[in-house]
């Protein structure tokens, strides 16, 4: 409110980072700062920003972030393609296939929640799309190496059922990695 005039500060104008939505950090009645980004006087519209008052951090992303750091980053969200990050204030993502060693990784809320912090590794700052790709499976040994030091064709060892199925069980072997016994077997 602008005092007879209404301004629109869209959601992707309020923070650097992404946010999901506005109630985030914003609150109903409260009186803020907001800088007029275009007036469409044909519509009678206010195009307004909160984000554009600061300088843009991405502008030195170079100087806190780079290629092959470890960083501490906050899971924002996840779908069952990506885990959203915040890392210093930049918008970080980790991919299905860099989140888990497993050739089909289960859905990221297995792995992680919301909300924890955790460890990644900086692949690389993608300067188009304004984001920090990471890996969280790279910050863990490949257990598939680790398998064939362990293991050779023919041993024998106890474990656990992890899932039963029509054709057979599911047992752990180790860290992330599950064996099957088919039913046959």
């Amino acid at each position: 409110d602008l005092g007879g005039i209404d301004g629109l500060v869209h959601v992707t104008d309020i923070s650097w980072t992404k946010i999901n939505n506005p109630s985030d950090v914003l609150e109903l009645n409260s009186t803020i700062k907001i800088k007029v980004l275009k007036f469409d006087e044909e519509l009678s519209r206010l195009s307004l920003g909160i984000k554009q008052l600061t300088e843009n951090p991405w502008d030195k992303v170079n100087e806190s972030i780079k290629d092959n750091d470890k960083v501490l980053a906050k899971v924002i969200s996840m779908n069952d393609n990506n885990v959203h990050l915040n890392i210093n204030n930049f918008d970080g993502i980790i991919s299905l296939n860099e989140l888990s060693w497993l050739k089909k990784p289960p859905h990221p809320s297995k792995i992680i929640n919301i909300n924890d912090e955790i460890e990644v590794l900086v692949l690389d700052i993608d300067d188009d799309k304004k984001r920090v790709n990471c890996s969280l499976k790279q910050m863990k040994e490949n257990p598939w190496t680790k398998l064939k030091e362990k293991f050779n064709i023919n041993d024998t060892f106890e474990t656990e059922i992890v899932n039963i199925v029509d054709f057979g069980i599911f047992v752990k072997v180790i860290d992330e990695i599950d064996g099957m016994v088919h039913i046959s077997d």
